[in-house]
């Protein structure tokens, strides 16, 4: 029975989820105007910001854990999807003035702080310079595109 209750939960998770990625997905114009970048990521306090983070890691392992599945390939997608955010052991607040130092060049003010993160562990985890800056220009690029008003 309660096998049967934890399934139902994921399952009604899993839908709510994707209900929830469907409208943000069909809604993505608008979603950009109020996504947090560099700007409103500068605009609020070192506490806010150290609790966003901890939500938004929350929210990468929930999303993860509940759209790969609970079986041994699901873990091994789960791994290789979490991997380029996992924090090794850094507190909040090293990663927070990481994601500050990105955001201390002001081209990278409008990449969204998702992607400021994971700039920010490529870095932490001893990748490649060369590699990290073009990752961080490809997210510029998208965020740009998505703060550009469509020309008549």
């Amino acid at each position: 029975m309660t096998q049967q209750l934890r399934g139902s939960n994921v399952r009604i998770r899993a839908l709510a989820l994707l209900i929830a990625i469907s409208w943000t997905v069909s809604s993505a114009s608008a979603a950009a105007k109020h996504s947090m970048d560099g700007r409103s990521w500068r605009a609020v306090s070192e506490s806010s910001r150290e609790l966003y983070l901890v939500g938004l890691n929350d929210g990468l392992n929930e999303a993860a854990a509940v759209l790969l599945g609970g079986d041994e390939r699901g873990y091994q997608k789960y791994i290789e999807f979490y991997k380029p955010y996992d924090p090794q052991g850094m507190s909040v607040e090293e990663i927070r003035n990481g994601i500050d130092l990105i955001y201390a060049d002001p081209a990278n003010l409008n990449v969204r702080v998702i992607d400021a993160l994971r700039g920010f562990m490529m870095r932490a985890h001893g990748l490649p310079k060369s590699q990290v800056e073009t990752y961080l220009e490809s997210a510029r690029r998208k965020a740009n595109a998505l703060k550009t008003p469509p020309q008549p």
